[in-house]
């Protein structure tokens, strides 16, 4: 996506790694080699393919996988679990979105990624399990908030004890609720980043 010039070598060879590097069911490993049944990178590599060579488009099979692709809470038995037994840590498990491995829980940065591949994808005429999956994950991400603001990498509250918010993590879920703004946990964490970047010496998170 930086590389934007056409006759930069760098950029076609990142292309070509990435459609090389391509799962079989329209994933993305983490690097090369690494296990056929994708991860939270998929998000990321649909973005930047959509963005750097609108021609060579992913394939329909990277939309599926993202769309089918679910936090463990989104299955029946864990829903139950985490509703039932498993109560040290307090959030809703209705509201499920992606995880960083499948078979494994929602997080917040992999959900906004993958909520932003998904919207930029289908911008306007979506259909309607697009819309739904969309919907099921900016709920995630708006349960997930810190009491205080902002977003750390999970949830907000564990064993009754409010968490504090990440500059990084608070700024990637922003970053897919644009389309939200009205949201007043989107506003009391835009007010949080403001409060929060000053005192920041991380080039990464400020980033």
């Amino acid at each position: 996506m930086t590389l934007r010039d056409d006759r930069e070598p760098g950029r076609r060879k990142a292309i070509e790694a990435l459609l090389r590097t391509q799962n079989q069911d329209g994933s993305w490993p983490a690097f090369e080699g690494d296990d056929p049944e994708g991860c939270w990178t998929t998000a990321l590599a649909v973005m930047a393919l959509r963005f750097a060579q609108p021609s060579v488009a992913p394939s329909n099979r990277a939309f599926r996988w993202l769309l089918n692709n679910r936090g463990r809470e989104g299955e029946w038995f864990w829903n139950w679990k985490f509703r039932t037994v498993d109560r040290q840590v307090q959030f809703n498990p209705s509201k499920y979105g992606w995880p960083w491995f499948p078979g494994t829980v929602s997080w917040v940065v992999p959900t906004a990624f993958s909520l932003i591949a998904l919207q930029q994808a289908f911008p306007c005429c979506r259909e309607e399990h697009v819309a739904k999956r969309v919907r099921l994950g900016t709920e995630m991400l708006m349960d997930r908030a810190c009491p205080g603001g902002g977003w750390n990498a999970g949830n907000g509250m564990v064993f009754g004890a409010a968490l504090n918010a990440h500059v990084d993590t608070t700024a990637i879920a922003l970053l897919a609720l644009t389309m939200d703004d009205a949201q007043p946990a989107v506003h009391q964490s835009l007010n949080w980043l403001r409060r929060a970047a000053p005192e920041c010496s991380s080039p990464y998170s400020l980033a």
